[in-house]
């Protein structure tokens, strides 16, 4: 039996993408949440804040729960990811973004 492979588009949250953010973060993560990912990301590395006016409100509730999760250290203005979250975020940036299929 042949296993047929999933298609995934940058940024697309498939199967694998579900099962490795099950894996790293207890939950399944949606497009959403992955695409604000990418945004934490990026201002972690150059700014270390958080534009409000680039974030939707619908954001919000992902930054206060890894707030809660220790995930995230400090507030939207002064913030830095834990060790942890940083390695997960790059992992799952990176199979959602570069190791596509």
């Amino acid at each position: 039996m042949q296993i047929k492979k999933e298609h995934q588009d940058r940024g697309q949250v498939t199967t694998r993408i579900k099962n490795k953010s099950k894996e790293l973060l207890g939950y399944e993560i949606t497009e959403t949440e992955l695409r604000f990912m990418v945004y934490v990301h990026y201002e972690s590395t150059n700014n270390q804040s958080l534009a409000q006016r680039k974030i939707d409100a619908y954001e919000i509730p992902f930054f206060d729960k890894w707030i809660k999760q220790k995930y995230i250290l400090g507030t939207m203005n002064n913030f830095k990811p834990s060790k942890k979250f940083w390695d997960i975020l790059n992992e799952l940036i990176y199979l959602a973004y570069v190791d596509i299929t």
